[in-house]
């Protein structure tokens, strides 16, 4: 009598057991799936941006004349500036990507806006170039800017300059921004 009582309580918790089981299985509402995604990479060393604290670089251009702006494409106020990159492995492969998605970007000429919130200049745009000063860098096209570190350094030279997005510029603030990544290997 003991091994039939005892036989019928394990029948029933596993009867038991077997249905709550079953009920939270075919619950459809109350289950969910989903994907973890792991990537990552093994590096020797890793480069950092090196002036850039909280990776943020300043470029204060020079003010500029109204009256060195008064035609559609005229360019004024150009300066140089540079990105370096601190804590990279000699011989390394260092490269730049301006966000070419980057809102502040005007789809026509390839320059930044001017976003000024308060007394914003008027048809006025920032105009990046390459390290030769003379060539544009059209932002709105992906476009990759390398060098080599040396010793533990690298650093990629731009310019920046004020350019007048029509005949009819008018004096204020100019402010623009644009991310950019960094690779290395």
């Amino acid at each position: 009598m003991n091994k039939l009582t005892t036989s019928l309580a394990l029948v029933s918790a596993m009867l038991v057991a077997g249905t709550t089981h079953a009920i939270d299985a075919t619950d459809s509402s109350r289950t969910e799936t989903g994907t973890l995604n792991f990537t990552g990479k093994v590096v020797g060393v890793t480069c950092t941006i090196g002036q850039a604290e909280g990776k943020q670089i300043d470029v204060a251009l020079a003010d500029a004349l109204r009256s060195n702006l008064l035609e559609t494409g005229k360019t004024t106020g150009q300066k140089a500036f540079q990105i370096d990159f601190t804590g990279c492995q000699a011989g390394d492969n260092v490269a730049l990507e301006f966000d070419s998605t980057n809102r502040n970007i005007d789809s026509t000429t390839g320059n930044l806006k001017n976003i000024a919130v308060s007394n914003a200049a008027k048809d006025v745009q920032i105009q990046v170039l390459k390290e030769d000063g003379k060539s544009p860098i059209a932002l709105n096209t992906r476009q990759t800017f390398a060098t080599k570190a040396t010793s533990d350094t690298a650093s990629l030279k731009f310019f920046a300059q004020y350019y007048a997005a029509s005949n009819e510029v008018s004096i204020g603030a100019v402010q623009s921004s644009i991310g950019f990544n960094l690779n290395y290997n």
